[in-house]
């Protein structure tokens, strides 16, 4: 049997959201544990992944693109240099390919039935956008919890994302995710 997987992710929603996909796709040989942000605090978690990887865990980390996905990577190459950290594999939220975040992926895997909803969001944020360019925009974290609200989804960072009224977890933008959370190779 192979040395088990362990996953460092960015935060708690994190955490509750590939603890719940790992669930799903019916993988129980994966941990999953939260850094507390993104690459910067890695070296606040540096000493727990040589720990675990010193216990024989192999070690995976899986951060949120944001606005530059080519940046991120360099980042955390960097980052995992300078801290001589045992990284196997890494994955860039949404789909490892282009910029976004968990709540990019979250947004894709609305239900069919309620992807109304971000259009209606879309046209808010226009018009806001056409009243004062003095106003903010809500943020992807506001579009989801303001999805969550509207259909009667948890709101909280441990939010259950297994409720297949409200969330698709057979998406296909959660392809490459899966194929990263399945580790077996």
């Amino acid at each position: 049997m192979a040395n088990p997987w362990v996953v460092f992710v960015e935060g708690r929603s994190d955490k509750a959201f590939i603890r719940c996909l790992l669930q799903f796709l019916d993988i129980d040989d994966v941990a999953v544990e939260h850094i507390g942000g993104g690459v910067s605090r890695l070296s606040n978690v540096a000493a727990v992944i040589k720990q675990r990887h010193d216990a024989d865990n192999r070690i995976a980390i899986i951060l949120d693109a944001n606005s530059d996905l080519k940046n991120r990577r360099r980042e955390l190459k960097k980052e995992k240099n300078r801290l001589d950290l045992p990284v196997e594999r890494e994955f860039f939220l949404p789909d490892d390919k282009q910029s976004g975040c968990l709540e990019t992926l979250l947004e894709r895997m609305a239900v069919s039935g309620h992807r109304d909803i971000y259009d209606c969001f879309d046209k808010y944020e226009d018009c806001l956008r056409d009243l004062s360019t003095t106003y903010e925009t809500p943020n992807l974290k506001a579009r989801i919890y303001a999805y969550c609200q509207v259909i009667g989804a948890e709101t909280g960072p441990d939010k259950k994302y297994d409720d297949s009224a409200h969330w698709n977890l057979n998406a296909p933008p959660l392809d490459p995710l899966n194929n990263l959370v399945s580790l077996h190779s």
